[in-house]
């Protein structure tokens, strides 16, 4: 009897987490205040910058220009390292970000204003490991993950195993661009790798074999039968499952912040039209567009300390 009330603990505890999960890729929280116009904004905005955030931008634009079909907002996506330089520059209003600011770039801020940009989260992007639920993958490294899915592993490994299979949902997603970065180190994908385009493509897929690996954004998240693994960066490190916590701290090895930053003096408010936007990126209407492009919303406690720092 208590082993059966064990497994039933057990049970409920796994479908707990993978509720957090599912929480992160169904919908925004509906707490979230939704956009309303109260003025018409026919100002201005520039963005330069991440280029793994080009279509979030681009979306959020189009729908934001439905509500204010006045505004102007010029998008350019030449890479992360553009944005500091041209809000140095004052060529940009926005810089959007996929990573923290280097030390040389804070410094060069200070320089010229006395403080650092401001730093707003609006999303956050994780690329998921699954497997079938009879796999026997416990935990992987991102030694293993090269090995299956790069062309031309860097890492040395002694590892054996070559009946894997290797999926990847939705290759161009900024989560999955994330994971060839991190873990292929930009080199080209292996040759035995599949690529597919939907859910159900990639479920068929891990479904049909135990040794299958699958890499996605939230969008793979949710199959029936499948589990999702705990990922290290090496053999000897602790491995992390993803959830809530690990993302939103980054600790999860393989998560990211979606940010954008602005110049704001201390004290001052800033551009009424940079501030009507990301009021509107902050918005439950701004957030359901992450949603739909597989990557994680704000909640929104987090989306009241990231308005805040509008004011």
């Amino acid at each position: 009897m208590q082993s059966k009330v064990l497994s039933l603990v057990l049970s409920c505890s796994l479908l707990v987490s993978s509720a957090t999960l599912v929480a992160q890729s169904a919908t925004a929280d509906s707490s979230i205040p939704v956009y309303t116009p109260t003025v018409t904004n026919e100002g201005l905005v520039t963005s330069i910058g991440s280029d793994s955030m080009g279509t979030l931008l681009t979306s959020w634009v189009s729908s934001y220009q439905k509500v204010q079909p006045k505004i102007q907002i010029q998008v350019s996506s030449r890479g992360s390292a553009s944005a500091p330089a041209a809000l140095l520059e004052g060529t940009a209003d926005i810089g959007p970000m996929t990573r923290p600011l280097k030390e040389n770039e804070s410094k060069n801020f200070m320089l010229k204003y006395g403080f650092e940009p401001t730093q707003i989260n609006t999303a956050f992007a994780a690329a998921y490991v699954t497997v079938n639920a009879s796999s026997p993958y416990t935990t992987i490294s991102f030694t293993d993950l090269e090995k299956m899915f790069s062309a031309k592993p860097q890492r040395s490994t002694t590892a054996t195993d070559n009946q894997f299979v290797a999926v990847v949902l939705n290759a161009d997603a900024p989560a999955v661009q994330f994971f060839k970065q991190q873990v292929l180190l930009q080199q080209d994908w292996n040759k035995k790798v599949k690529f597919v385009t939907s859910a159900a493509d990639f479920e068929a897929s891990l479904k049909a074999s135990p040794r299958a690996v699958g890499i996605s954004d939230t969008r793979g998240l949710n199959l029936v039968g499948m589990k999702t693994l705990p990922v290290s960066k090496s053999a000897s490190d602790q491995a992390i499952k993803a959830d809530a916590d690990t993302i939103f701290s980054l600790s999860y090895p393989l998560a990211r912040s979606m940010s954008i930053y602005f110049v704001k003096t201390p004290g001052e408010k800033i551009d009424a039209s940079t501030k009507d936007f990301m009021s509107y990126v902050l918005s439950s209407q701004g957030q359901e567009i992450v949603v739909a492009q597989g990557l994680i919303p704000l909640t929104a406690d987090r989306v009241a300390t990231e308005r805040a720092k509008l004011e």
